[in-house]
């Protein structure tokens, strides 16, 4: 049973001689079509790791804001420490 589409074959092949991803979804394909872009024009304000496809670099983002709200508000401890 597959759910959402994953692991179902997609109809948009990825053009790139090495690559054997597909997408059922024509935008999904050009999302990933900027993972094989050489070049890194944007990049993270918090760390400077860079990135080809804004969508990527917010992906990435959300990261640092997950750590932030978990370090400014830890979860409340079930075991004791000794």
């Amino acid at each position: 049973r597959r759910i959402h589409g994953i692991g179902k074959p997609g109809r948009h092949r990825c053009p790139y001689k090495d690559c054997d991803e597909s997408f059922v979804k024509k935008e999904k394909l050009e999302i990933h079509l900027c993972s094989h872009s050489p070049e890194r024009r944007l990049f993270c304000e918090k760390c400077g790791k860079k990135f080809s496809c804004q969508r990527y670099l917010d992906v990435h983002y959300k990261i640092h804001i997950k750590n932030e709200k978990h370090a400014s508000n830890p979860p409340p401890r079930t075991i004791q420490c000794e």
